[in-house]
């Protein structure tokens, strides 16, 4: 069976829906050089919707998802290299967290068998 093709006019900056009388993108703001391209998404590209890939980097992958974030084309160069920051500092974050979560079972384990 075939799935439908969605056609869209969309920003390249922000992925804002654009109509094909703007000149400037209403959200960002952005200069739209020329006539609109259209831009086809497919149902089978997850990794193109923006709010797809970043629940994969903090709620599934952490740092390893990072590959979708750069294959996506919803991003900006700049708004990847943001995010990928953002994903390092949150996973340390959460890997020392986890560190200090074993170091204090560990005393609570040490303090059990003593009694």
């Amino acid at each position: 069976m075939c799935e439908p093709i969605v056609l869209s006019l969309i920003c390249s900056q922000c992925s804002a829906s654009l109509k094909p009388t703007d000149e400037h993108c209403p959200q960002c703001g952005i200069a739209i050089p020329g006539p609109l391209s259209v831009q086809t998404e497919r149902a089978d590209t997850w990794w193109q919707q923006r709010s797809n890939v970043l629940a994969v980097l903090f709620l599934v992958l952490a740092v390893f998802g990072l590959f979708w974030l750069w294959k996506s084309d919803a991003f900006s160069t700049k708004a990847k290299w943001m995010w990928t920051v953002v994903v390092i500092v949150y996973t340390a974050l959460l890997l020392w967290l986890t560190w200090l979560a074993i170091l204090y079972l560990a005393t609570q384990i040490e303090t059990l068998q003593a009694i």
